[in-house]
């Protein structure tokens, strides 16, 4: 079980695979800068967030990550990103540790809710959403890796 440093680093290794894989099979062309940074960071918070349930190093860069992420919602009007991070930022009053946010299935059901919302409500953002929640999402597997180990990582799947 590795610390926070840890996690953001499997954290960054994921997302520099899932980057490659991206760019290598889906994407063509230039990507900003922009969205290379909302990409990493999405996948560092997801690499931090099955953690967000007890009083941790990780919990603290959470939530000081959360609150420019909320303000930067508000401002651009991203309803929806806002609401999904208020939700989230809830979770550790209701969760014991590793309860429910080291449950693979929970890591999947925060992006699908995310990927529903902006298909109903934002159909022309769905792409970018997909996208983020994708690097949130493998950020979240790379923790749960880390603290399980992959064999029974898998075990829990199952």
């Amino acid at each position: 079980m590795p610390g926070y440093r840890g996690h953001l680093f499997g954290g960054i290794v994921v997302y520099t695979i899932l980057l490659f894989i991206l760019t290598t099979f889906w994407m063509k062309g230039a990507i900003s800068t922009h969205k290379l940074f909302i990409w990493l960071a999405a996948c560092l918070l997801g690499s931090l967030f099955p953690d967000i349930d007890i009083t941790s190093k990780g919990q603290k860069i959470f939530f000081i990550a959360l609150l420019p992420a909320i303000a930067l919602s508000i401002f651009y009007q991203k309803w929806m990103v806002l609401s999904l991070l208020c939700v989230s930022a809830y979770i550790p009053l209701i969760a014991k540790h590793r309860g429910i946010t080291h449950k693979a299935w929970f890591s999947a059901l925060l992006p699908a809710t995310a990927i529903v919302a902006s298909k109903s409500y934002k159909p022309q953002m769905l792409d970018d959403t997909l996208i983020l929640c994708l690097f949130f999402f493998i950020g979240t597997i790379s923790h749960l890796i880390l603290d399980f180990g992959p064999k029974q990582f898998i075990k829990r799947l199952f």
